[in-house]
Formats: structure tokens, C-alpha cells, sequence
């Protein structure tokens, strides 16, 4: 069986590593560069992206911000497994507080911001300190702020300011102000959905990070009630994505309430332990 991923990183590698016991062979599109590579070895192919597809049985990727024109051309393929909306979604926090909504998934309290306005508003109705994010290109840390006092609202809303100009009318860059919730720990869910609406879910993880990198996974600490709520999530949420494939879900831990932080609809690194375990 031929696969082939979007995205020539880690995560590419990693499923590179554990298809080949089972027969998959798979080749990894690099979106920066715009070939077809072997994600072990590096060693780039002739191969367009058109016939890359054409060659494939089916086709994933490895992380959410890839161009709209490649996600399109992959789902007119029929082959491209979890979708567009889920990518989508995954790689935009405005539309993923949208999902959460529509499906009552508990998140932070919010308000999204592209003016001022909002930024002040957002101060005044959730109250600080704020944690604010990009809700597009932002990852492990980056592209977001802390305002912990109303002297910062100058200096961030500067900043911000500059995302959101860069922005297009294709590809509008959006802010968003979450209120900064004192949880007890991080967990994350991994499961997987086929086509058929059947689903399997790994245990719940606890994650800790390092500078905003998660650095350790420990699975198998959780009782009945917590991973009850995290396999509700997670159920609810692929079924209204009708999504095939793997996906991870980070949350909070709030005194046994969890409430979601993210969703990466791809392999994850906080299943890494998975691989052996």
C-alpha cells in the first residue's frame, strides 16, 4: 500500500518508521520546498505532487498549515484521509472554537479580535490576566502574549496589529483572547475513527513541557470519570467531522473538569509512547 503525507518532517518519519512492518510504503510531500522525498532518508524524487497522488492509495498529513491549493488537490483525489474541514479546523483556532461550540465540548471562555476594540473589550469581560493567541500559524509557544495589566494593552495590541495586516482577504489573520485558566496539569486523548463511524481511543496521557515543548508523556494515571469525559469529547468531535484517520485532543484539567486547548488532527507527540507500548 502507498501513502502519501503532507509534511516531510518528524511525524512523517515516525510513520515512515511504523508502516514498514506492515507493508506501507510511504513517500512524504515537503510543502516548503514543494517535492516528493523519502522521509528517512531525504532523498528527493522526481516525482510530481499530481502524479505523487495519482500513485497513492491514500494520503494524510502531518501537520494542519498546508497551502489550500495542495488540500484541494488532494481531496479531489477522494484519497485524503481526515479530510479538508479537519485540517482546516486544526490549524485554526477560530474555527476549531467554533467546532467546540457547536458540538458542547467545554473550552476557555473566549472572544475572538481583529480591532482594538476587542482587545479592550475582551480585558473587561473576561478579566486577567488574558492568555491571547494567533489563531492561525501559531505552535509550541509561539505567536502568543500574556496580559496580565491594563498598561500591556498598548504594547501587545501593537504586535498583534502586525499579524493581523498580515493577513490577505483569501487568508484573513484573526487573534484570540482566552481567559488564563489555572489548571491542574495538561492530559491529551489520541484515538482513531475509520469510515465506518467506528472508533478506538489510547488511554489518557499527562503531559509536561519545557518552554512550551512537551518533554514527557505519562499514560495510565487517570480515573473512570476523567477519561469518560475525554472519550466524550472526542467522539462527539470526530463524528462531527465525519473524520477517518487519528486525532489528538490537549485539555485542561481543572479539579477532574477538562476542558479543550486544542486539537491536532494528525499523529501527535504526545503519543509517541504508543509506538512501543
Amino acid at each position: 500500500m502507498n501513502i502519501l503525507i503532507l509534511g516531510a518532517g518528524q511525524l512523517a518519519r515516525m510513520m515512515s518508521l511504523a508502516g514498514a512492518p506492515l507493508n506501507l510504503n510511504v513517500v512524504a510531500y515537503d510543502v516548503g520546498s514543494k517535492q516528493i522525498k523519502h522521509p528517512l532518508t531525504g532523498e528527493v524524487y522526481s516525482t510530481s505532487l499530481e502524479q505523487a497522488i495519482l500513485n497513492a492509495d491514500a494520503i494524510t498529513a502531518e501537520f494542519e498549515h498546508i497551502p489550500d491549493d495542495v488540500l484541494t488537490l488532494c481531496c479531489n483525489s477522494n484519497k485524503f484521509y481526515p479530510g479538508k474541514a479537519a485540517i482546516k479546523t486544526g490549524g485554526d483556532r477560530s474555527l476549531e472554537k467554533a467546532l467546540l461550540d457547536k458540538t458542547n465540548v467545554t473550552c476557555a471562555p473566549y472572544q475572538l479580535i481583529t480591532e482594538k476594540a476587542h482587545l479592550e473589550h475582551a480585558v473587561k469581560t473576561l478579566g486577567k490576566p488574558l492568555v491571547i493567541k494567533t489563531c492561525q500559524a501559531g505552535y509550541d509557544g509561539k505567536g502568543q502574549w500574556r496580559l496580565k495589566s491594563d498598561s500591556q494593552i498598548d504594547e501587545i495590541w501593537s504586535q498583534m496589529a502586525d499579524f493581523i495586516a498580515s493577513g490577505t482577504q483569501l487568508s484573513p489573520h484573526t487573534i484570540i483572547a482566552e481567559k488564563m485558566i489555572p489548571f491542574d496539569r495538561e492530559v491529551s486523548i489520541i484515538g482513531a475513527r475509520d469510515k465506518y463511524g467506528n472508533v478506538a481511543i489510547y488511554p489518557l496521557t499527562e503531559n509536561e513541557h519545557t518552554n512550551g515543548v512537551l518533554t514527557l508523556s505519562i499514560a495510565g494515571k487517570n480515573n473512570h470519570s476523567v477519561e469518560a469525559q475525554a472519550n466524550d469529547a472526542f467522539t462527539k468531535i470526530v463524528n462531527e467531522l465525519n473524520y477517518v484517520g487519528v486525532l489528538a485532543i490537549e485539555f485542561f484539567d481543572v479539579q477532574g473538569t477538562l476542558l479543550v486547548n486544542e486539537i491536532a488532527p494528525r499523529v501527535h507527540n504526545s503519543g509517541h509512547w504508543t509506538q512501543q507500548g
